[in-house]
């Protein structure tokens, strides 16, 4: 099937919910605001698409790929990625809950303030890609690349809140964790350029990097005072 410049949006639950849509292209269309639930996308191309705002649900890619398309604030939510590509894409503000990722792979595309929750990444690719104010949060990686190429204009994870991952043997390249915000994350057999500034905290495989506790204010001086008189007090 060949779709092409579609904007009627009322049709599309109707051509993509509970079916199979195969071996097909979507190409200049406006998906925006659709609700896709129950879905086997096998084979599809979408290229410059929008389609911002989307919900998918319980949905299944495999083989497909998604080119110089906008996905702002979409949701893939219950969904399975087996070898699916997304390329020059815009997926700011995009929301990934239990996504099951496998062999598939995120090139040139934005991210800034995406949320990634409770998923599973593995053998797949992220490369010159843009995640700045992401959250990464209850996320297994595993054998999966992270890359910026030098000169690419990219910053990964820079600013991103990465808390309670497990990256498990990760191959990384040109810093993409630069700048990123960890907490008990933990990172086993990996090796590569995997960092060289970020904020750490009960971080295991990047001890350089585990800051000490966060020193409070004092603000209650006199009992301080006080505390400290009693113990040179009992020390004599």
């Amino acid at each position: 099937m060949f779709l092409q410049s579609l904007s009627d949006t009322t049709i599309i639950p109707g051509l993509f919910n509970g079916q199979t849509f195969s071996d097909s292209q979507i190409q200049n269309s406006i998906f925006d605001g659709a609700q896709i639930h129950s879905t086997v996308w096998n084979d599809v191309s979408m290229r410059d698409t929008n389609a911002n705002d989307m919900e998918f649900t319980g949905s299944h890619f495999a083989s497909s790929d998604i080119v110089r398309s906008s996905l702002m604030n979409t949701s893939f939510s219950d969904c399975r990625m087996e070898t699916l590509a997304f390329s020059g894409v815009t997926l700011i503000k995009t929301r990934w809950l239990h996504v099951r990722s496998n062999r598939s792979s995120i090139t040139q595309c934005t991210l800034q303030r995406c949320v990634i929750k409770n998923s599973m990444y593995v053998d797949s690719l992220f490369s010159d890609f843009e995640g700045i104010n992401a959250s990464v949060e209850n996320c297994l990686f595993q054998t999966t690349r992270f890359e910026i190429t030098y000169g690419g204009g990219m910053n990964g994870f820079s600013g991103a809140e990465l808390k309670n991952c497990i990256f498990y043997g990760c191959t990384f390249t040109g810093f993409p964790l630069r700048g990123a915000i960890l907490e008990n994350c933990t990172f086993i057999d990996c090796r590569g350029e995997i960092t060289d500034d970020c904020e750490g905290t009960n971080v295991y495989g990047l001890p350089r990097f585990c800051a000490p506790p966060a020193k409070t204010a004092l603000t209650q001086r006199g009992q301080a005072e006080e505390l400290i008189s009693i113990y040179r007090t009992t020390k004599k």
